[in-house]
């Protein structure tokens, strides 16, 4: 029988190393549903007879258990407070590992581990390349989104207009008397003119 442990919390695995989906839940600290989810989400990932087994009894009906990889596995897609303490505790006894404070016994539960371990790292480089491309298309997108809403409420002149708003321009009237004159708002007159002069037309 093996230990799994996340900081004070153990868990102790079948004589087959294997695990109900109901004790893995509450090693996280999350319902059985949310196990159930992870596995349907990640079903790419979480591999058939290498992650969890499903059990038929003699009458037909259905269990689902977990072995200590698709456990260590779960760790990585649970959000849970658990979740993130096992995470911790990997990236910790890593670093230690890698200074040389831990020694590592060969076994093939460490191998299992590390093997883990390493999948983790890899998808969590993925997970932030993705990320960070999702943020720089969803900045892309506001700003797009930004500039039309802009773009909306600025005020569209008739040719016609234009040409009173020069003439009238010319003969010294201000943007409140052209705005008059034309039935338009001073503020989207002045706007114009301004535009106007920017672009050496008046």
């Amino acid at each position: 029988m093996k230990i799994l442990k996340i900081a004070d919390v153990e868990l102790q695995a079948s004589e087959n190393n294997t695990l109900p989906t109901a004790e893995v839940a509450k090693f996280y600290g999350v319902d059985d549903s949310a196990i159930r989810k992870h596995l349907q989400n990640h079903q790419d990932e979480l591999i058939e007879n290498q992650h969890y087994i499903v059990e038929v009894s003699l009458k037909g009906t259905k269990k689902l258990l977990w072995t200590l990889e698709g456990v260590y596995m779960l760790g990585f897609f649970i959000k849970s407070e658990r979740a993130k303490k096992y995470r911790k505790a990997v990236a910790k006894l890593l670093k230690e590992i890698k200074q040389g404070n831990v020694q590592v016994v060969k076994s093939e539960y460490l191998q299992k581990l590390q093997e883990v371990i390493k999948e983790i790292e890899e998808k969590s480089k993925l997970i932030d390349e993705y990320k960070n491309k999702y943020l720089y298309q969803l900045e892309l997108t506001n700003r797009l989104l930004l500039e039309k809403l802009e773009s909306s409420k600025r005020v569209s002149f008739s040719d016609e207009e234009i040409r009173k708003i020069k003439e009238l321009y010319k003969l010294g009237l201000t943007p409140a008397e052209i705005a008059r004159k034309i039935n338009r708002k001073r503020a989207s007159v002045a706007s114009k003119i301004r535009a106007l002069k920017e672009r050496g037309l008046i």
